[in-house]
């Protein structure tokens, strides 16, 4: 409007000019030009901008704040004075509502879930490792989406909830394979390959039909339903991973380091001595890790060994390292010699060294207690 009454009075309009312009326009020209721009009292104003919505580094909050941040301090205008519409606005303002929401839905289902597993497991610290795999795999998959620049809209913000709710399915049945299989034998390796050979192989089975059922949603037209199909397949195989790989390993490492503070604080109550459970944990930590690197088998608290040594009157770790070479000797150079030795003699060996504690204090009652306590 403003361009055509310039080009009418050739030459820019005075603002006395620019005033007038409402009032002697041409009511045939006014619903045109005046009306979808200045009301009729001439108290309000609306000022018209087009945005390309598409363009690839629009953020469209901070966008709407620049304006009216500039608005209100070029215009000399008070907050209430202002208003912004549109469909940017309406689409924006869905955006913000959505983030917030999600952030609330995660937080609601994290703890419900969490809820969930204590009342299921009765067990905290298992209850947190169970949230490990759908948090690996919702983490994995935002973590991507931030790294490329995917941004969140009305699909790709639901991924991480869909992605929990069937993450956490299979890690409540591997989990509980895990607590029926253990008490079998308690080798946490021979528990770990019958738990895969059974609930594993149905979770993998069952992840790879649903993998390939969102991965279907990748020959659609619409670019947001191929990011969710895509987007959500993956977290379902970081979860499908996560639950065969790193829940085992972390539930080992609860067993093995409740054992290994079960037996050192039975051990340290006979001798007044306290237990540092941190120190405990650290030195398990650094011995699994040299473990796995050299390719050795889970590192946990020997009960029999460590009456042992509290027999033989040990006082200081350097009774491992004799313990370690005296093992090592033995293995070398006279395994021939005891290769012969019945089972019968090697059981009553270790029945004659735990003995004793056990007349004296009840201490498997208590490590048993203990176990069942955590998982």
């Amino acid at each position: 409007t403003y361009e055509v009454a310039k080009k009418i009075n050739e030459g820019p309009l005075s603002y006395v000019q620019l005033m007038l312009l409402a009032s002697f326009i041409p009511d045939d020209l006014r619903s045109q030009l005046v009306s979808p721009y200045l009301s009729d009292d001439g108290r309000q104003i609306r000022i018209s901008v087009r945005v390309v919505d598409s363009y690839k580094g629009l953020n469209r909050n901070q966008l709407l704040e620049q304006i009216r941040a500039d608005m209100l301090e070029k215009f000399d205008l008070q907050p209430e004075q202002l208003h912004l519409t549109g469909a940017m606005v309406l689409y924006n303002n869905m955006l913000q509502s959505l983030f917030d929401s999600q952030i609330k839905t995660l937080g609601y289902v994290f703890a419900a879930i969490m809820l969930m597993l204590l009342v299921l497991f009765r067990s905290l610290p298992v209850a947190l490792i169970s949230m490990v795999p759908s948090l690996v795999s919702a983490a994995s998959v935002l973590g991507l989406m931030g790294w490329i620049g995917l941004p969140l809209d009305l699909m790709t913000i639901t991924i991480t909830a869909i992605t929990i709710g069937i993450a956490v399915d299979d890690t409540i049945h591997y989990v509980h394979r895990f607590h029926e299989e253990l008490p079998r034998d308690g080798d946490y390796r021979a528990t770990v390959r019958r738990c895969h050979g059974s609930i594993g192989k149905a979770m993998y089975y069952t992840s790879l039909v649903i993998i390939a059922g969102f991965s279907i949603l990748a020959l659609s037209n619409f670019n947001p339903s191929v990011y969710f199909g895509l987007l959500t397949g993956l977290a379902m195989l970081v979860a499908l991973l996560s639950n065969l790989t790193l829940l085992p390993a972390l539930l080992i490492s609860l067993i093995g380091f409740v054992e290994s503070v079960s037996v050192a604080q039975t051990l340290a109550a006979k001798r007044r001595q306290r237990v540092d459970s941190n120190a405990e944990l650290i030195g398990l930590g650094t011995a699994n890790l040299a473990s796995g690197v050299s390719g050795g088998f889970p590192v946990t608290g020997g009960f029999s060994r460590s009456v042992v040594n509290f027999d033989a009157g040990a006082r200081s770790p350097m009774a491992g390292v004799f313990t370690a070479g005296g093992i090592a000797l033995t293995a070398l150079f006279f395994t021939p010699w005891f290769y012969y030795l019945p089972k019968a003699t090697l059981a009553a060996t270790i029945i004659v060294a735990v003995l004793a504690l056990v007349l004296s204090g009840g201490t498997l009652g208590f490590i048993g207690w203990q176990l069942a306590s955590n998982f």
